[in-house]
Parts: C-alpha cells; sequence; structure tokens
C-alpha cells in the first residue's frame, strides 16, 4: 500500500509539473509569436519606405546615413546586407528585396559601374 500511495504522489507530482511547463512553454509560445509579428511589421514598413525611396530616387541604392519618415532606412537596408552574408537574412525577404533592385554587394557593383565608365571614357 505505501509502495502504491508513493507511485500515485510521484505521478501526480509529474502530471502537476508538466502541466506548469505547458503553461510556461503556451506563454512562452505566444510571447514569441507576437515579436515575430511585431518584427514582422517594423520589417514591412521599412520595406515601404525602401519602395518609397526607390520610386522618388530610381533605385535602392540608399546612402548609410539617409532618413526616411524619421527612420533610418541606410543603417536599416545596411542591416539586411549584413544578415544575408552571415545566412541570417529569411528567404522571402530576401527575394522581396532582390526583387525591388537591392544590389547586395554595393562595393562590387560599385567597381562594375566605375569600370564601365572608364571604358566609355577611353573611347571618345
Amino acid at each position: 500500500d505505501e509502495m502504491e500511495e508513493k507511485e500515485i504522489t510521484i505521478s501526480d507530482e509529474i502530471k502537476d509539473k508538466e502541466t506548469t511547463m505547458s503553461d510556461e512553454r503556451k506563454g512562452k509560445i505566444k510571447n514569441r509569436k507576437i515579436t515575430e509579428i511585431a518584427n514582422q511589421n517594423a520589417w514591412d514598413k521599412m520595406f515601404n519606405l525602401l519602395k518609397d525611396y526607390k520610386e522618388r530616387e530610381g533605385d535602392c541604392n540608399v546612402p548609410s546615413s539617409h532618413v526616411e519618415d524619421g527612420k533610418n532606412l541606410g543603417k536599416w537596408l545596411a542591416s539586411q546586407r549584413v544578415q544575408k552574408k552571415k545566412g541570417d537574412l529569411d528567404d522571402s525577404r530576401q527575394v522581396q528585396l532582390r526583387d525591388i533592385g537591392v544590389v547586395w554587394d554595393i562595393y562590387s557593383e560599385q567597381w562594375e559601374n566605375n569600370y564601365r565608365n572608364l571604358v566609355k571614357f577611353q573611347q571618345r
């Protein structure tokens, strides 16, 4: 009887811990989802600012210190480039940025542009 009683007590303790862990885990999952939604909304707002910039300027070559609508768009875009280089930028975000004309390797792009300009100059 005493052994059976201990098994029941231990079993009840395990169930209590599983319930508590489950509630804690549910809370963490809910908080993570809220954070993901907030991050997505913030990212979408910056992406829309980038689209506005491109529409106005004709490209996505945002200077690093450029502020658009009170937000540092240049710093944000530089951050997206760093995340991509590290492999941390979500594929769907990479596609969205690529599709509107973001240049990932700005130094390589600048070199190519300068080279094309030099060739044009030499052909005069």
